[in-house]
């Protein structure tokens, strides 16, 4: 597979984030494996991404910033996963996912009520 550049940043975006705040759960087995999990899982993604657009009649014959811009997407799809596990163990280890979700939200002004 061909890399461009833009595919190139979201890959080094992604492994940013996940080291950044993998060293907010260092120490800890089970979340450490997470998000080792998380990191490999959006890298098969993207891998398994790829062949879908390689072989996908909707593909064939699209500009390539229209394919790069599915390939970043794909791979990208999880992104936030890495930050708001890290944070939501820095900042509250007993909310459920769902306060977790609610309370980021309604302090991003996403939504006014929940």
């Amino acid at each position: 597979m061909k890399r461009y550049p833009l595919y190139e940043k979201a890959i080094n975006l992604l492994y940013r984030e996940f080291e950044e705040n993998f060293k907010v759960v260092s120490g800890s087995d089970y979340h450490e494996a997470y998000m080792r999990e998380k990191i490999r899982h959006s890298m098969q993604v993207g891998g398994a991404g790829n062949g879908i657009l390689a072989h996908e009649p909707y593909f064939q014959g699209k500009e390539e910033w229209f394919v790069e811009t599915a390939r970043v997407a794909i791979l990208l799809h999880d992104i936030y996963r890495f930050r708001g596990f890290a944070v939501g163990l820095k900042q509250a280890p007993k909310l459920t996912m769902v306060k977790r979700a609610r309370n980021c939200f309604l302090k991003q002004r996403i939504l006014t009520t929940f």
